[in-house]
């Protein structure tokens, strides 16, 4: 089995370096872009651990799909979800139809859907029909962007979602067809997206509908909002928080009466703590971050 040794950043797979209805070159090109720290590559690893995030594209039915047919692929993927990983998936079939069709023996034989499901925020999934994009469009609290077409060759088989009622929340739908993206944020602090369709193969609208901006909303999604502590340092008091490491930069919002609103305080900061003057002791904060 292929072991892939890195220390944080992003993996980027796809089933064929730059094939059709695929998008791992389109992601891994874009998040270069953004200068993030990534890695791509076409064999698909035994583990994802270490990673702050796994971009996977299984493709479309044709010679360029990769089935999730052997028990392996399926458990790095659970695993990374137990471990609290961020994981977006893509494809057509890969997640509403193998799981449960080439790996109905695992978990006990309650088979390997039963698992992965509830992980990725999904309660129910169907092997769809022939669906080319009419009208994609995006729902809170994913994204709002909407889309009118795909390039993409093949859309036999585009997977249909029920969302979690717990986890799971309805990302994308294609209008008159139904729930082909799901977002989930589950117990074990894991966060993905599932999407029927390949991303890279989306036609860009006028902005905001761009690929660019979905991805950038899938990389908002999977960052965590930070909680904040108050801690007393030799410099005074000072507010401590846990960098993100899919976050670049923070504000900080402060509020006498947060039934009021909260203010900006503080812009595109690039540490974890930050120092509160005196004056401003008796008050409430919020941090966000920003990718």
């Amino acid at each position: 089995l292929p072991i892939l040794i890195q220390n944080g950043g992003i993996f980027v797979w796809e089933a064929v370096a730059g094939a059709d209805d695929q998008s791992g070159s389109f992601i891994y090109s874009e998040l270069l872009a953004q200068g993030r720290q990534a890695v791509y590559g076409t064999a698909y690893p035994a583990s994802f651990r270490s990673f702050d995030a796994v971009f996977l594209s299984f493709g479309a039915i044709g010679s360029n799909i990769q089935r999730i047919n052997e028990a392996w692929i399926y458990e790095a993927m659970r695993d990374y979800l137990y471990d609290g990983g961020r994981l977006y998936v893509e494809g057509a079939d890969a997640i509403g139809f193998d799981l449960a069709y080439y790996l109905a023996l695992e978990e006990g034989g309650a088979g390997a859907h039963t698992v992965l499901w509830p992980l990725l925020g999904i309660s129910n999934a169907s092997d769809g029909t022939t669906n080319p994009i009419n009208l994609l469009s995006g729902n809170l609290p994913f994204s709002e962007l909407s889309f009118s077409a795909t390039s993409q060759s093949n859309v036999d088989y585009i997977d249909l979602f029920v969302p979690h009622p717990q986890y799971g929340y309805s990302a994308l739908s294609e209008d008159g067809y139904g729930i082909v993206g799901i977002a989930a944020h589950g117990q074990y602090s894991q966060k993905s997206v599932v999407f029927s369709y390949a991303l890279a193969e989306l036609i860009d609208a006028a902005e905001p509908n761009t690929r660019q901006n979905l991805l950038h909303d899938i990389i908002v999604w999977f960052i965590d909002s930070p909680q904040a502590d108050m801690q007393i340092s030799p410099a005074g008091l000072e507010l401590i928080w846990t960098a993100d490491p899919l976050a670049r930069s923070y504000r900080i919002f402060h509020s006498e009466h947060p039934e009021d609103g909260f203010t900006l305080l503080a812009d595109d900061l690039n540490a974890s703590c930050y120092s509160i003057d005196p004056e401003q002791h008796h008050r409430f904060y919020k941090i966000q971050a920003l990718p």
